[in-house]
């Protein structure tokens, strides 16, 4: 998870550094991808924090009944 999300920033980052040989829709298209990708890479966030809080609460749990 963590290795694509490195791969999709550099991917992006070719892509932004690229962006002034692209035309002007090219570039809009671009752009509402960029929104979906973040959007994209929001929820992953939020999921792997949940994950992590939950991961969490059960250590906690084992701890205390150790």
């Amino acid at each position: 998870m963590q290795r694509d999300a490195r791969q999709q920033a550099f991917a992006l980052t070719e892509v932004v550094q690229r962006r002034a040989h692209f035309s002007y829709s090219d570039s809009a298209e671009m752009l509402s991808g960029n929104s979906d990708l973040n959007e994209k890479l929001r929820e992953r966030l939020e999921q792997a924090e949940a994950e992590r809080t939950r991961a969490r609460e059960a250590v906690a749990v084992v701890t205390q009944r150790s």
